[in-house]
This record gives structure tokens, sequence and C-alpha cells, in this order.
């Protein structure tokens, strides 16, 4: 049996959009406190030429630019995702075939190279990403809804100058919190022994109009990283079995 770490796989992908979230909070942080003007609107020097910003708006949407890069890098790792996944997937069907001698402590680095090498071949096959998602499978329809949604909204934006095509529902997941069972706590409501506080995953949706902008909240950036991460969960949980 090939051990392929599906788990290291999915650890990877899930810290890398971590990451890109880590990035985007600061940033808005910044533009919260002030300092992201001050650092953005420095001259910059290459060698005798200077650039000064000094005339330009760099915090008109700013937060909303900033949104939007962090959401298409989290894409472009979701689609490599894809991508490993899919190659895995041909390993365990096919199997490793070894070309030259290899020693026992050498097989593991053999197998990883062949993997890498598959990676490559997957990334450049003439596959969308819509049938890169039926090709992994295992998502359910509520989730390849959320996650098509998601490529139609970074098609929007790589490639339709942030204009909506068609109609696009935004699906994301958002933590809801129940004090003995109710959203809200009333007025003068006391949480005594034995109350219960929980906090449950919802989907949210959201209709962003034909021909409008993509406007990504904040609460739904972290939204669609839950998403992205139970995609990855639904996509590997077969593989588990293999």
């Amino acid at each position: 049996m090939l051990n392929l770490k599906i788990d290291d796989i999915k650890n990877k992908f899930e810290a890398e959009i971590a990451k890109h979230l880590a990035d985007l909070e600061s940033s808005l942080q910044s533009i919260d406190d002030g300092t992201y003007a001050i650092s953005r609107g420095r001259p910059t020097g290459f060698g005798s030429i200077r650039i000064d910003y000094s005339n330009l708006d760099i915090l008109s949407e700013a937060p909303q630019r900033n949104i939007n890069k962090c959401f298409l890098v989290m894409m472009a790792d979701f689609v490599s995702f894809l991508d490993t996944i899919i190659a895995v997937k041909q390993m365990l069907k096919n199997g490793v075939v070894v070309t030259k001698t290899i020693k026992k402590d050498e097989l593991i680095k053999y197998v990883q190279n062949k993997l890498e090498q598959n990676i490559n071949k997957v990334s450049k096959l003439k596959l969308n990403n819509i049938e890169k998602l039926k090709t992994v499978g295992g998502l359910t329809p509520a989730t390849q809804r959320a996650i098509e949604g998601y490529f139609a909204l970074r098609r929007s934006l790589e490639h339709r100058r942030n204009r909506l095509d068609n109609d696009t529902k935004l699906t994301t997941i958002g933590v809801i919190k129940l004090f003995d069972g109710k959203t809200e706590m009333e007025p003068g409501h006391v949480m005594r022994g034995g109350s219960i506080i929980e906090a449950r995953l919802e989907n949210r949706e959201r209709i962003l109009s034909k021909g409008s902008k993509v406007d990504i909240s904040e609460d739904e950036i972290r939204g669609i990283v839950i998403m992205l991460r139970r995609a990855a969960h639904e996509i590997i949980k077969p593989l588990y079995s293999k």
C-alpha cells in the first residue's frame, strides 16, 4: 500500500489558506490604525527612479482590494490541492512503476518525486476547475455548489474586470452562538448553573447581481476559509479506504 500521507496534503493546504487569512487580517488592521497609508505612501526607490504615491488615494477601496487578493490566492491554493488529489488518486489506482534500482530508505523520496511529477502533469491537463472538482469527487451537493460559486467569482476577478457575468450565489459558513438555545441573550437573562452556551456552524447565502462588482466582506472571507476546509475534508475522506 502506498503511504502518500493524505492528512499531510490536507494539513498543508489548510495551513496555506490560514496564512493568507492572517496576512489579510494584518492588512485590514493596518488600514484601521492608519499605518497602511503611511507604509504604502512612502516613496519607493529603484536606483535613481523614485515613485511617489502622495497624490494617490491608496485607501480608496483598500479593504476590498486586500480581501479580493486574499480570495484569489486561496483559490489558487485550492486548485493546487485539487491537482494533488487527482495525482494521488491516479497513483493509488495505477501504483508506482519503479524505473531504477532503489534502496528501501530511498523509497519514500522516490514516491514523493513521482507524485510531484504527476502533479505537474495534472496541472497541465486541459481540465477546467469544474471538471477537476468532478474528477476528485467526494463533495456533497451543497459544498459542490458553494465551490462552483467561488470559481465564478474568481473568473470575474481575473478575467471579467471584476464584473459578474451572471447572478452568482456566494455561500459561506458562519458561526452562530446560542445562549440556552437562543441566538441573543434577552435583557435581564442570567446564565445559571446548567445553562448551555453553544457555537454552531450554519451556511449563509447571498446573491451577487449580474454586472455588479465582487464585494466579499471580511466575515464572508472567513466563512470561505471554513467552506474550503470542509471541501478539503470531504474530498480526502474517501481516500482513507484506498
